[in-house]
């Protein structure tokens, strides 16, 4: 499938809704069926959240065969989640994609713990624990925090205190901070201190996780509209107060001559003239609005210096290399796009058509965290047809 973007008709101050946090709810999901807590009613309706509840749901009728076609977050949780569950042998598949993605740093961390996980190719294998787990469980953390946030979620359910020592260089600390946090929301006694994390089991009688939050990485795509094109919007329900890193996305705003603010219909946008040419931003703790802000920049002819991108090469695409590329493309140009089966690319290439008509290849595949993005895209005032 193909559509077409063109900017025509500019809408006075639009009211943009974006979804629940994918990455909150996908912890939530992980503590509500491993600690038996009650999840909120609201939760992300994004294909990588809806994935992983069905797994778990699942995983409630005993079977032993479970199947993640695509998802990082989404895998790793449910290998961790089976780990500690696991009382027959279980097998879980993966689709070609997520395949190619990093998760040996976790299972060899869980293995290493005492669970019995192996990988071959597609699939992966968990044996029942038999032995006593460790005391220590060391996990590599400089190509995700997923693994060790997998790791923190389901230690409080060993019957012993569970250190996790970080090993490496750090990439994405403040979403496993976030994970934390949310933790110690839902009445867990966890904690960090520099690379070491505490766990200690769980026995509140806590049975609520908290509302989740709406998404900022989601959020970050209108704040780049807006300062790009000069046009002021409102995003409903979003506030200052936030466990995701990904709201770093106002500072880079603000520096291009926004002004933000929150009221009490959410975060209010109001462009104004850049005043600079030139932005250094490091993305070490929040890589999904690297390619966001790169866009912007080059959309604002402002040199961006960004650090702390390494790792974006683990994510769906080697997403620097590409967006980069195909931003050259853009400016030389070229009007047709591939999305590399990446939902970050598909929503950070639609800011193009504010200068000009663009067509997108693949644009189903917003789906994977925000389902109703082009619906919402069209309140700018953005007419989407199909394309060839």
């Amino acid at each position: 499938m193909t559509i077409c973007l063109t900017s025509s008709e500019v809408l006075a101050h639009p009211r943009i809704t974006v979804p629940l946090s994918k990455s909150i709810t996908n912890r939530a999901l992980i503590l509500a069926h491993l600690y038996n807590k009650s999840l909120p009613a609201h939760l992300s309706e994004s294909s990588d959240s809806i994935a992983l509840r069905k797994q778990l749901e699942l995983h409630q009728t005993g079977t032993s065969r479970f199947h993640i076609e695509e998802g990082g977050t989404s895998l790793r949780f449910l290998v961790a989640f089976l780990a500690a569950t696991c009382k027959q042998e279980t097998v879980i598949t993966m689709g070609k994609a997520i395949a190619n993605r990093p998760h040996n740093d976790l299972i060899d961390a869980l293995d290493t713990a005492g669970f019995h996980v192996s990988r071959n190719d597609h699939t992966i294998r968990i044996l029942p624990s038999s032995e006593v787990l460790e005391d220590v469980w060391p996990v590599h953390a400089s190509t995700s925090s997923q693994f060790a946030t997998a790791l923190a979620l389901i230690a409080p359910a060993i019957e012993k205190p569970i250190q996790i020592e970080l090993v490496g260089d750090i990439v994405s600390l403040s979403y496993l901070d976030m994970t934390l946090t949310q933790m110690q929301q839902a009445g867990f006694d966890v904690n960090r201190s520099e690379t070491t994390i505490t766990c200690n089991p769980h026995r509140t009688k806590t049975q609520v996780i908290p509302v989740i939050e709406s998404d900022w990485s989601s959020a970050s795509y209108f704040v780049a509209w807006s300062v790009v094109t000069g046009h002021a919007l409102t995003i409903d329900k979003h506030t200052s107060h936030s466990l995701q890193p990904d709201q770093q996305i106002i500072q880079a705003a603000l520096a291009l001559g926004a002004d933000v603010s929150f009221t009490d219909n959410g975060l209010s946008v109001v462009p104004g003239e850049p005043q600079i040419n030139f932005l250094s931003r490091d993305y070490t703790d929040c890589p999904d609005i690297a390619m966001t802000e790169y866009v912007m920049c080059r959309l604002l002819n402002v040199d961006l210096n960004a650090s702390g991108i390494d790792h974006l090469k683990h994510k769906e695409s080697n997403r620097w290399e590409i967006i980069q590329r195909l931003m050259d493309d853009f400016e030389s140009g070229i009007n047709e796009f591939d999305t590399y089966n990446d939902h970050r690319i598909a929503m950070c290439m639609a800011l193009c058509c504010s200068v000009r008509p663009i067509c997108i290849h693949n644009p189903e595949v917003v789906s994977k965290s925000f389902p109703d993005f082009w619906k919402q895209f069209k309140k700018l005032g953005v007419d989407i047809t199909d394309g060839k």
